[in-house]
């Protein structure tokens, strides 16, 4: 009885050393890139001043907001003919979820929001953190 007490006790305490080591590691463990893609479909009515406009006040939140670490753009050139009216593709690279969220938030990009109202018939955006090559 001594012994199954005495091993209990021990696997207890392994137990509790595994959890607290993994706990550790959970709260280390770097956070996730996430990228974040938008698709822009112009109005009919959209002028080509009023979209140059607008792809260069997008292309200027990487300088504006901290929390975007990458951004690229460009225009669908698809030959598959899948684009669905989407005409514009932005991408952006956040080190984590928490920086995406402070970039939605963020007063500039809520001014260039205001800026693209107009012009914007359809926007489509997706989220994902990158997984293999």
């Amino acid at each position: 009885m001594k012994t199954f007490l005495t091993a209990t006790i021990a696997c207890l305490m392994l137990a509790t050393l595994v959890t607290a080591q993994d706990a550790a590691t959970a709260d280390s463990a770097p956070n996730e890139l996430v990228r974040h893609v938008v698709l822009f479909e112009f109005k009919e009515d959209a002028t080509p001043e009023n979209i140059r406009k607008v792809e260069a006040a997008f292309a200027a939140l990487a300088d504006k907001i901290d929390e975007v670490t990458d951004l690229e753009w460009g225009t669908n050139s698809s030959p598959e003919g899948l684009s669905q009216g989407f005409t514009h593709c932005f991408l952006l690279t956040f080190d984590s979820e928490a920086d995406r969220d402070t970039y939605l938030t963020h007063a500039e990009h809520q001014e260039f929001v205001e800026l693209l109202r107009p012009h914007l018939e359809e926007a489509l955006v997706v989220d994902y953190t990158p997984r293999g090559k």
